[in-house]
């Protein structure tokens, strides 16, 4: 919501507002899904790795993570960069 409304109220071309959000919000999920596992020594990270990959690699579920998040949030940069056009052309 809050990428949509970002997109939304600042101009920019809409490939720019979604590779912007990608890059922030890769960085955001990354590292705060990275800080939430670290803080408990990986062991839900492994667990549900082993859960959802079928083999121990808690950084590339952290990766897989940190990428749906970041393509969720550019998919919402992109539409409200792509609805302020749809506004101005009015």
């Amino acid at each position: 919501m809050s990428a949509f409304a970002i997109s939304a109220a600042i101009k920019l071309k809409p490939y720019l507002s979604f590779v912007a959000a990608f890059i922030a919000l890769f960085l955001l999920w990354g590292g705060l899904t990275w800080y939430i596992s670290a803080s408990n020594n990986d062991i839900l990270a492994h667990k549900m790795s082993m859960v959802i990959l079928n083999k121990d690699a808690p950084m590339l579920l952290i990766a897989l993570t940190a990428l749906a998040g970041a393509l969720t949030g550019a998919l919402a940069a992109l539409s409200g960069s792509l609805f302020r056009a749809l506004l101005e052309k009015r």
